[in-house]
């Protein structure tokens, strides 16, 4: 949001045609996602195997149970 407003700031000072402040800002905002983008695709496919509970084992990949601490015993 804020790198939003501020691109929108500066396009309404660097320009004076009506609208080209919001063609500013969705560019900016357009290039910070393609940026986010590029880092999540050059991720190892297995990064986030810790976070779903899943393990590499000897045969290949194996589910394991996560344990919810909600339930009562």
């Amino acid at each position: 949001m804020a790198v939003a407003t501020v691109a929108l700031r500066a396009g309404a000072v660097l320009t004076d045609a009506p609208g080209s402040a919001y063609s500013m800002a969705f560019v900016v905002m357009g290039a910070v996602c393609l940026l986010a983008t590029v880092g999540a695709l050059r991720l190892h496919p297995a990064a986030g195997d810790v976070v779903r509970g899943v393990v590499a084992g000897q045969d290949g990949v194996t589910q394991v149970a996560v344990s919810d601490s909600r339930k009562s015993e």
